[in-house]
């Protein structure tokens, strides 16, 4: 256990050097409690990790279909698969996405189950498309959407977004505005999404977050090229860029 899961799963139970114990003996199943006193059955080594990554969630109701718990004013369901991918923690906890989307349009790429669309969606966007390739998560997706009353802002489409459905293709396909956000995150398409020469419809956009999952690449690059003020925030091999764009005088839109 690196020290980075160490320290999720002190801060994520009641008493977490015995959850630690028993699941390095893979002591399955047993009742452990989370820091808020919500009480959640373990029953393999992706249940015990699963529950850090929802730590400091103000957390009213868990278990394997779906999970409710308060964002702001709101009490927020999302049905998700255990085995699954599943973000919640960085979305709504660590605010990844964090970035102004009030009164725009969102073209999120790699909408998962709908944990980023629902929290672009809370922070005012006007629309957002939601793009996903992996029917189950789609699946979730429009149910959660449905559970949460957003089905009026954002539109679920299964599309494999890359080379094929790249960026300009998408834009023009949905005739995106301008001043618009890019949210990128389709486990190793971005490279493919996003052309080695600068695509057309690139100066659409306001502000763009991509996550990379083999380096950099060219990304950065681009980004910078087609007149982005460029962060990024990760390792060698993953992280995020997160790109607003410049005046023509330099000064952030």
């Amino acid at each position: 256990m690196d020290l980075k899961t160490f320290k999720a799963y002190m801060s994520a139970y009641d008493n977490p050097l015995n959850v630690m114990f028993r699941t390095a003996l893979n002591k399955f199943p047993f009742i452990a409690i989370l820091r808020n006193g919500l009480k959640v059955q373990v029953r393999s080594k992706r249940h015990a990790y699963f529950f850090t990554t929802l730590r400091d969630l103000d957390v009213i109701y868990l278990d394997d279909r779906f999970i409710q718990f308060r964002y702001t004013d709101k009490v927020l369901k999302f049905y998700f698969d255990i085995n699954g991918f599943v973000a919640l923690g960085e979305i709504f906890r660590d605010g990844i996405y964090d970035v102004d989307v009030k009164g725009r349009v969102v073209v999120d790429v790699g909408a998962g189950i709908g944990d980023s669309p629902i929290y672009f969606a809370l922070k005012g966007a006007k629309k957002v498309y939601a793009f996903e390739v992996n029917v189950p998560y789609l699946e979730k997706m429009e149910k959660n959407i449905r559970e949460n009353d957003l089905k009026d802002v954002i539109e679920p489409i299964r599309c494999e977004c890359g080379l094929s459905n790249n960026l300009d293709v998408i834009t023009l396909k949905y005739n995106i505005p301008y001043e618009s956000v890019l949210k990128v995150d389709c486990e190793g398409c971005e490279y493919g999404f996003f052309s080695t020469a600068p695509p057309r419809s690139i100066g659409k956009y306001q502000t763009i977050i991509i996550e990379y999952h083999k380096g950099v690449q060219h990304l950065e690059d681009l980004l910078r090229t087609s007149g982005f003020n460029v962060t990024v925030k990760g390792n060698k091999k993953i992280g995020l860029i997160y790109a607003r764009r410049l005046t023509d005088s330099g000064v952030k839109r």
